[in-house]
């Protein structure tokens, strides 16, 4: 073949003017997958039947470098390049990287982007499509267009041998720098704080734009802001973002007919999608993967593979529900995504849908083609189904088949389905056969398989409706839902004229709908402690089914009682703030972007995981504990010694140093467990192999044999009953006579009050990188503290501090996990790079970072309050509880007393701290840790009605007020872009030439901390120091050189041999606890659907006191941010654990649900006190990372009120405590409705 000089061809000669339409090939007999990569684009082709030289390649230059397309007959070539003409220069490949066979059946494209080091730009957390860091967005069939087009799917979910055929756009080839950029616009609106998310926000709104051609609005752009999880913003800066693309005007949405246009080249007729490509089998090392083009081809391969071990791969989103899904588990995959005739679409006379329509294709199809005003129930279930990255990717088919093999499985496509008496087409032994779906989960579906769905024309007549209840308002699986559909006449006084249909999910296995009485029928099974409670199940089911009625019923029900007819509609959000700045001070006071945004939303920002490993690099695993409360007899690690690509196994007795990552006098932490293991999913031993695949299979092989196993102790209930106390932890405190000041007052109170777990949700889990060097060792980890995590590494090894060089360049979130709890894993890391002598990676799967790493210390608190007969605090004698774990030193007790009053007086307190040891991790500080939990404690002590929207019995209106008084040593918040703009202002120089370096163990030794809001200002004040003193040293030359640039200033001063380089080391030390206050208010107010449990936050009001803020944009952020981490805790969170074995069950993001875009206040208004500087901060500012979070408790208290408000509309107006986190399944249940109440005048 020659090969033209001024143009590149493909590779039989036809002109390619860009590498769009390049073709990439591979021969017939390796199957490989082949593709290319251009400017952030990732297209894989599969071509058959081509015969190649063995190997022909060109390389050639551009602009912005050299680039190379070999075209191979062993894989393929990913290349960079801008869509544009190239000039050949030689043919020599320059950068080759050959895929194939080596890949796994299973290899997702998440481990393809990041292994090939295609796209470190794109993330992960949790590898089962929950967090949304993974987003690309991908180009796939659209069956009403019957063109590609673009979704945001999880790439950590889609195998990488399903993308044949596919476009994929990664966080690199989006457009950061024109005005209309999404990364640069997510910057601008302070979008972006840890930035571990931005990527995804980022690649979620493009391709929602590119879908759509741009032509979005404000609710479609809020509707699809729950793909992505983000913890640091608080959301409404990244849903402005979004928004701000909208183009508000009323939008034509063209029926099917209008669309589907489309016509066969060859036979001229509308496009049915039946033309195929030929069918495929690649061979890879682990698992055959077999890609049908039709039906009939689909259907064969299943009868040749009849009773093997094979799967059906559509979106392999069930893998993120059901982990023994895995495709790694199966050594034959069939790809679903090839066979077009699975998406057809017919409206003719009934509906009939393919089963390869994805869940987000379902609800298009149905939007634009299904009339029927009774389908509309069905129609918007479909929007709530799950977030749009995973309906994007999952069928209808497959969501059904998930149910059919785990009936537990909440499905809303199967109430759906069964609710308007759906008929599924089925292959059922190579024949096609019409069940109705009733018959479904019956049907023995071993080798068949699932054609379309068929939906029959519903009379005006009936009345269908379809109902959700779960955790949150968006991305969740149901804890309840339902189906009703009656035949009606409303004339004949709504006389039921037919057999109704009445489905539940979530109720049990088997129960699946309802015939006669509800209450006796409706039976939960209580089995699974994952799941809410059988009386709420049972509680909601019964109510969806009241609320059917008060719906069809109309005006003729009671006018108080029609509240209860609707589930809640939450309006479309919006945000306001208002704040002082100075001008003449600036860039001090100035709002304006992070500075590192830019970099983080556009993906270039480098975490620790992104950092490329050595030669050489190994990976490590920890082996834990399948134990809570044991000795250990034995560990044996010979089998997993025996698996491929295992290097070393690592006990407890081979610790070269103390096997203790805790500095004296703190109590002694346990790199790897000795004898005993005290919480389940302890560290007993290490595993290091060549690759994390093997590491991580191996470490399930080690096999550990307990003794004396006795029960966990989980709950501080049970703590207190056996004793299982700490002592000594912190003094008791007495002021005044509580005792004698209670027993004389007017009103005496009495009550207990606790708040629970917390899990810090860092998107990136702690994390270390060590390489051995010369000297000692280099290591990356993911710390807020460097210089403690230094010591701990030399202690493990048994070597000096300064043998270990540790940095940190950004974490990717912490919110105070990763100020000791990363001790644990880089003792471990550099255990291992020492046993190997070789670089070592161990980076915590998310689900081990959740089980094995503490979290934030439940409280409780028993109370006696006496109070004068004005309502005057006159005693309280109050006892906190805190579960520590097994291991105290990090609690928060002893600094309770400074805080615990609040913004309260009380002349008389007796408070007695006690600290209990249970069964579980070492708890640790997490954002707030002593004031949330007291200022709540004291709060519901405090708490005064407010009740409003008393017309309404089932929807009701709360309103709470809670202020709050933060003690502070020293302020905190995003030190990178504040310490920029002293050092600007100090030096007077512009801030784009100031650059952040890395944090290490050399330029800031002997350090503390990143936690407890102190960084900004210690950082700040030293930035400060070093200027001021720099400035003495400058000036005379600068005074000699007047109006010179700054470079010319600074390379005199190099000539006259002035140092210029300083440094600052600060130790506050005061004899007062706090050097401050922070004070703050929040007003909110919510609506709560009685029964349900449900609500929705309508407005809140912060007026936060903030100093004089050094950047108020940032610190609107950090307001925002730690406020809806607060309604988490609040609201949301909730850990369980097996009270038999102490295994935490809630360690995913199926269970552990943290707030979204849609659990934010609809009006969220963030106040900074102005005209307020601090005269004792340093540049007058406060802290505000941590205290806001405080005040998010008056969401919890707001709902309380409207509880309160239907208790006494029910007659059981009864003192009842709210304990945090307040779920839906916990108000609910507060409610202590029943259905005595269901009535309808």
């Amino acid at each position: 073949m020659t090969l033209p000089e001024t143009v590149l061809v493909d590779w039989i000669g036809n002109v390619v003017t860009s590498f769009r339409s390049a073709r990439y090939i591979t021969q017939p007999q390796n199957h490989v997958i082949s593709g290319c990569k251009h400017g952030g684009k990732q297209r894989f082709t599969l071509v058959q039947d081509v015969e190649l030289p063995s190997l022909c390649s060109t390389s050639f230059s551009s602009k912005g470098g050299q680039y190379s397309i070999i075209f191979a007959s062993q894989g393929f070539t990913i290349y960079s390049a801008p869509l544009q003409r190239y000039r050949l220069v030689d043919r020599k490949p320059l950068a080759i990287k050959d895929v194939g066979s080596e890949y796994a059946g299973s290899s997702s494209l998440n481990t393809f982007l990041r292994d090939s080091r295609i796209s470190m730009g794109t993330k992960y957390m949790c590898k089962e499509g929950g967090c949304g860091t993974c987003l690309v967005q991908a180009q796939l069939y659209e069956p009403i267009t019957m063109e590609s087009k673009s979704y945001a799917v999880n790439s950590c979910l889609v195998p990488l041998f399903s993308c044949d055929g596919w476009e994929i756009t990664t966080i690199e080839g989006i457009d950061s720098t024109s005005d209309k950029a999404i990364p640069k616009r997510l910057a601008q609106y302070n979008g972006s704080q840890c930035g571990f998310c931005s990527p995804g926000q980022v690649m979620n709104m493009h391709a929602l734009l590119d879908f759509h051609g741009g032509g979005v609005t404000k609710q479609m752009m809020e509707d699809a802001t729950d793909a992505v999880i983000c913890r640091c913003t608080g959301f409404r800066s990244i849903l402005d973002t979004m928004k701000s693309y909208a183009e508000e005007n009323n939008q034509h949405v063209p029926d099917i007919e209008d669309i589907r246009t489309k016509r066969c080249d060859r036979t001229g007729q509308i496009c049915t999608g039946s033309c195929h490509r030929q069918s495929s089998l690649l061979a890879l090392k682990d698992a055959q993967w077999f890609r049908p083009t039709t039906v009939d081809d689909l259907i064969k391969t299943i009868q040749d593979n009849k009773g093997k071990n094979y799967k059906m791969v559509f979106g392999n989103t069930g893998y993120g529900v059901y982990k023994e899904l895995d495709p790694l588990n199966y050594s034959i995959l069939i790809d679903l995504r090839g066979v077009t005739e699975l998406y057809g679409i017919d409206f003719d006379s009934t509906i009939v849908l393919g089963s390869n329509l994805s869940l987000t294709q379902l609800y298009d199809v149905l939007y634009r083609g299904a009339g029927e005003p009774q389908y509309g129930h069905f129609k918007e279930m479909c929007k709530i189904i799950s977030d749009v990255a995973t309906t994007s990717l999952a069928s209808w088919a497959g969501n059904l088949m998930l149910k059919h093999k785990h009936p537990e499985f909440q499905s809303d496509i199967y109430t759906m389905l069964e609710t308007v008496g759906a008929q599924l087409e089925i292959a059922v032994n190579g024949e096609s056969k019409i069940i109705p779906i009733s018959q479904f989960l019956s049907l023995d579906m071993t080798d068949n398989i699932i054609i379309a769905m068929i939906l029959n024309s519903i009379p005006d007549s009936h009345h269908v409706r379809i109902y959700k209840v779960n955790k949150r308002n968006q991305s969740a699986h149901s804890d309840v839902n339902a189906g009703l559909n009656f035949n009606i006449d409303v004339d004949q006084n709504f006389l039921v004229k037919s057999k109704p249909t009445i489905v539940f999910g979530g109720i049990s296995k088997t129960f699946v709908s309802a015939l006669s009485v509800l209450t006796q029928e409706v039976v939960p099974d209580d089995s699974d402690p994952v799941l809410t409670s059988a009386i709420f199940r049972k509680n909601v089911a019964l109510g969806l089914f009241y609320r059917f009625v008060l719906d069809v019923l109309g005006n003729k029900a009671g006018s108080v009682f029609r509240s209860g007819s609707v589930p809640l509609s939450r309006p479309l959000s919006s945000g306001k703030q208002t704040y002082d700045t100075i001008p003449i001070e600036w860039p001090l006071t100035q709002p304006m972007t992070k500075v590192e945004a830019i970099n983080q939303a556009s993906g270039r920002a480098v975490y620790i995981n992104d950092i490329a490993g050595q030669p050489g690099e190994c990976y490590a695993e920890f082996v834990l504990s399948t134990e809570a409360n044991a000795k250990i007899q034995s560990i044996d690690p010979s089998e997993a010694l025996k698996m491929p690509g295992v290097l070393k196994f690592i006990a407890a007795k081979d610790i070269p140093g103390v096997n203790n990552v805790a500095p004296a006098p703190a109590p002694a932490e346990e790199v790897l467990a000795v004898d005993k293991v005290e919480f389940f999913s302890q560290p007993i031993g290490i595993i290091v192999a060549e690759n994390s695949t093997a590491a991580n299979a191996a470490v399930s092989k080690v096999k550990v044999t307990y003794t004396d196993q006795q029960p966990p102790i989980l709950t501080m209930e049970d703590a207190i009953q056996k004793k299982s106390i700490f002592p000594k932890v912190a003094d008791e405190l007495k002021v005044g006579d509580a005792e004698g000041a209670i027993a004389k007052s007017a009103v005496k109170v009495s009550g207990r009050i606790q708040c629970g777990n917390q899990y810090h949700m860092a998107m990136e889990t702690q994390i270390t990188i060590c390489n051995p060097t010369e000297d000692g060792f280099e290591v990356f980890s993911s710390t807020q503290w460097v210089d403690r995590c230094q010591k701990s590494i030399a202690m493990v090894l048994g070597i000096p501090d300064s043998c270990i060089s540790l940095s940190v360049r950004r974490l990717g979130g912490a919110y105070g996990s990763k100020i000791s709890r990363n001790f644990v894993v880089a003792a471990g890391c550099a255990l291992a790079s020492n046993a190997v002598k070789r670089p070592v990676r161990l980076s915590l799967d998310f689900h081990v970072n959740m089980k094995m790493v503490g979290k934030r210390f439940p409280w409780m608190a028993d109370y006696t309050v006496g109070l004068s007969s004005d309502g005057l605090l006159e005693g309280i004698k109050i006892t906190y509880y805190t579960d520590c774990g097994i291991n105290p030193t990090e609690n928060s007790l002893a600094g309770v007393s400074i805080g615990m009053d609040n913004a309260y007086f009380c002349p008389n307190w007796h408070v007695i701290p006690i600290a209990l040891k249970t069964n579980k991790a070492m708890n640790t500080a997490c954002r707030s840790p002593g004031s949330c939990p007291t200022i709540f404690i004291m709060e519901s002590i405090m708490e005064l009605n407010s009740l409003i929207d008393q017309a309404n019995r089932w929807k009701k209106k709360g309103l709470s007020v809670v202020p709050m008084k933060f003690g502070i040593g020293w302020t905190g918040g995003n030190y990178t872009a504040l310490v920029i703009q002293v050092c600007a202002s100090t030096l007077g120089i512009p801030m784009d030439v100031i650059k952040v370096k890395p944090t290490d163990s050399l330029s800031t030794a002997n350090s503390i901390t990143t936690g407890g809001s102190i960084t900004s200002e210690l950082c700040s004040n030293a930035v400060l120091q070093c200027c001021q003193a720099l400035n003495k040293r400058i000036a005379p030359v600068k005074q000699k050189m007047p109006g010179k640039p700054w470079k010319d200033i600074i390379y005199q001063c190099f000539n006259e041999n002035i140092d210029l380089s300083e440094r600052y080391w600060e130790a506050p030390n005061t004899q007062y606890t706090f050097a401050y206050n922070s004070y703050g208010v929040t007003l909110t107010e919510v609506t709560l659907d009685l029964l349900t449990g449900q609500h929705c936050i309508d407005r809140v009001d912060m007026l936060f006191d903030c100093g004089e803020s050094m950047n108020p944009e940032i610190d609107i952020g950090q307001c925002e941010g730690a406020f809806v981490m607060g309604l988490g805790y609040f609201l949301h969170e909730e850990i369980k654990y097996d009270q038999n074995t102490g295994e935490q069950l809630t360690d995913g993001t199926w269970e552990y649900k943290v707030p979204l875009a849609k659990d934010i206040p609809v009006d969220f208004r963030i106040n900074l006190l102005k005209n307020a500087p601090n005269p004792i901060g340093i540049l007058r500012a406060k802290a505000c990372g941590e205290p806001p979070l405080c005040m998010s408790c008056s969401a919890l208290f707001a709902i309380k009120h409207a509880i309160e408000a239907f208790r006494k509309d029910i007659g059981k107006d009864t003192y009842f405590a709210l304990d945090a986190p307040a779920t839906v399944e916990r108000v609910q249940l507060a409610c202590a409705s029943d259905t005595a109440q269901f009535v309808i005048e």
